[in-house]
């Protein structure tokens, strides 16, 4: 009996394990640029939102949900532009846009 129980808790832990490894990578570029464009329109709840989530240098998958819900919130829209971008450039394009707005 016990064994039968073994495998869906396994097989639920694996999928739990996966989820998390997966919610933790960084966005992409073209998120990072959706980001941005909302980061200038949002509200200072949003912006300090993001200047938190940005706080280790990149923003997560993760942590992108809880931007998104606040956008949300604000009644701003979250527009993501398919076209292929270059992360480390928009991160740092980003990243930029924050500092300067944290400073004002």
């Amino acid at each position: 009996m016990l064994d039968n129980a073994a495998l869906p808790l396994a097989m639920a832990l694996a999928a739990a394990a996966a989820t998390a490894a997966y919610q933790s990578r960084e966005i992409e570029g073209e998120v990072y640029r959706a980001v941005r464009q909302a980061f200038k329109a949002g509200g200072a709840d949003y912006r300090a939102a993001v200047a938190q989530a940005m706080g280790d240098g990149s923003i997560s998958r993760w942590e992108l949900t809880g931007l998104q819900q606040q956008l949300a919130r604000d009644g701003q829209p979250f527009i993501i532009d398919v076209r292929t971008v270059n992360l480390r450039e928009e991160r740092v394009l980003f990243a930029a846009a924050a500092r300067w707005a944290a400073r004002r």
